[in-house]
């Protein structure tokens, strides 16, 4: 098992490029319950001139959901040439209407460094405003932003809270973290119990490190082992304040 995980400079920044670059799916999920908007991002061959047109208007009106989808296709070059610059324009109006994976997706710009003038502290902003809505992938990015680069045992605890959130919403990644978190003692108390079980949940969903992990801690001395996560298992409740992350967890065991 790797040691020293959550800490290694090289290996966070990484994970939440590749993390942002996956939100695309979750993000717009709810404008495709919109027909029009449907038409659009699911079908691009379809693409009619008055399909933009209405959904440029709709944007401008002041609809969250097409302001979202417009960002979209400015982001991503869908049917118009790609524009960072126009795409923040677009996240930023939903997002400031509340919308969650708007503020998701104007945070994943700002991490990325796509928007031409950044400013200090916007990725954190957005993304903390996506979670504090429930946002499961706002909840991994922001405690993978709590991590990175930090020593303060404050931020470590507060970004094991956010990693609890999107672990019990079933994310792999935030499972697979969680359980390092438990087993290298950041940000929680180091519990090797709490953390094999993190593991199988993650291993489970087919992620490898974990399973890796597990044998690791297998073979540890004086490691005592949890019966194995039976299908429909609840997860282990997450903690109640960021001060002693994991405390309800620790309770249970």
């Amino acid at each position: 098992m790797k040691t020293g995980l959550l800490l290694t400079a090289s290996f966070l920044p990484c994970m939440l490029h590749t993390a942002a670059a996956n939100a695309v799916a979750s993000a717009v999920a709810p404008a495709l319950k919109t027909p029009e908007i449907a038409k659009v991002l699911s079908d691009p061959s379809a693409i009619k001139p008055e399909d933009m047109v209405l959904l440029q208007q709709k944007a401008e009106l002041g609809d969250a959901l097409h302001q979202l989808a417009l960002g979209y296709c400015y982001e991503t070059g869908l049917a118009m040439n790609q524009n960072f610059s126009l795409a923040a324009k677009w996240y930023r109006k939903a997002a400031e209407q509340g919308l969650a994976e708007a503020q998701l997706m104007l945070g994943c710009l700002y991490n990325d460094g796509r928007v031409t003038e950044p400013k200090e502290g916007e990725t954190l902003k957005w993304f903390r405003l996506a979670a504090e809505q429930g946002n499961a992938e706002a909840q991994f990015y922001l405690a993978l932003c709590c991590l990175y680069g930090v020593s303060d045992r404050a931020k470590q605890a507060e970004a094991a809270v956010w990693m609890h959130k999107a672990a019990t919403h079933g994310n792999a990644e935030a499972q697979y973290l969680m359980a390092s978190m438990y087993a290298e003692g950041a940000g929680v108390a180091q519990d090797p119990v709490a953390a094999l079980k993190w593991y199988r949940l993650a291993a489970k969903q087919g992620n490898l490190e974990a399973r890796d992990a597990i044998r690791s801690l297998k073979y540890a001395k004086n490691t005592p082992l949890p019966p194995p996560i039976k299908e429909n298992a609840q997860t282990p409740a997450p903690p109640v304040t960021p001060t002693v992350p994991g405390a309800e967890e620790q309770a249970e065991l």
